[in-house]
This record gives structure tokens, sequence and C-alpha cells, in this order.
């Protein structure tokens, strides 16, 4: 399970507990996302010493920037958003909050943005996926974290199969906190 604030882990404490369920773990939305970018690479290759790589992730009705750079988040910071993360609301907080790095984080050049998130309900994801790649003047990609596994096993959609890109974005936190579990 994956918390940022204090209250937010107070309160997923409780819910595990009320539905009869001991947390072996309790770990931070920051850390999943850092342990997921560490482990996916955009498509252009590495990072290069000093460049940062930033994750936009939505859900609910929050719009969060963390940034990458030498390994470790080097800048975080979540907005509040009105209903649905792909409206003009939506990309005035990402302005907001890339304006808000660039201000404090100026000697690390951003090489791009990796969309995490759950993004179904937009209505057309190549349009926002392009509208935050031009709003930051940096290539944006689904941050895909099954890119380099293969699939093997039952799968509904058929043997090999893995979800589409912008679906499988949806996935970047928990795919965070699997890789916890293989950290020593």
């Amino acid at each position: 399970m994956a918390a940022a604030r204090q209250d937010r882990v107070r309160a997923r404490q409780a819910w595990a507990q009320a539905a009869g369920l001991k947390l072996a773990v309790l770990d931070t939305e920051s850390n999943a996302a850092l342990l997921t970018l560490r482990a996916w690479r955009p498509p252009d290759g590495q990072l290069a010493p000093g460049e940062a790589l930033g994750m936009v992730d939505g859900r609910l009705n929050e719009l969060t920037l963390r940034v990458m750079a030498e390994g470790e988040i080097v800048f975080e910071r979540s907005e509040a958003l009105g209903p649905g993360l792909d409206g003009s609301s939506g990309l005035q907080s990402l302005g907001r909050l890339l304006q808000h790095f660039n201000a404090t984080q100026s000697a690390r050049p951003l090489i791009g943005l990796a969309v995490a998130g759950d993004h179904a309900g937009a209505p057309d994801q190549a349009q926002w996926l392009h509208s935050i790649a031009r709003l930051a003047g940096v290539p944006a990609w689904w941050l895909d974290p099954f890119v380099h596994l293969a699939c093997t096993g039952p799968n509904p959609r058929g043997a090999g199969a893995r979800p589409a890109p912008d679906e499988a974005c949806a996935y970047a936190l928990a795919f965070g906190l699997a890789l916890r579990s293989l950290s020593p």
C-alpha cells in the first residue's frame, strides 16, 4: 500500500484494518515512484549525469510532478484538480508545477516526462500526451512499467499480451511497490 502524507498513512491503515487486513509494509508514493523511474527507461535511452526525468502522475483529483536526477527524487509537488485530469485544469496545474520546478531546479535540464496514473477517462489519450509534451517543451511518453518484462502465464488478452501503454501507466506506483519487495 502506498501513501504520501501522514494523514493519508493513518487513513490507509484504518482502511486496511477495517477490511480485516494486517499491513506488512506501508510505503510512500515517492519511494514507489522512484523505484519505478529507476527501472523504467525513456525510449531515447538512459539519463546523462545532471539530466532530470519527470513523472506526471494523475490520479483521482490530484496531479503530481516528481522529478528524478542522479537516481533520486529531487522535486515533488502536487496540486488538487477539479473533475477530470485531461481538461484545461490538468494542463494549467502541470504548467504551474513545471514553472515551480524550473524556478527551483534550473541547473537540472528536464529531458522528458513519463506520464503515469489512470487516464482511462481521457477522451483522447494521444492528444493528452501531445498536449503535455507541447506544454513542457520536452518529449512525453506513457510510463509503461511492463515494457521491459516478458508477460507469461494466464492472460485474458492472450498469451504474451500486456496492457496498452496508456492503460499500463495506471500501474506505475503498484509496479514500484512490487519492486520494493525485491530490493534488499
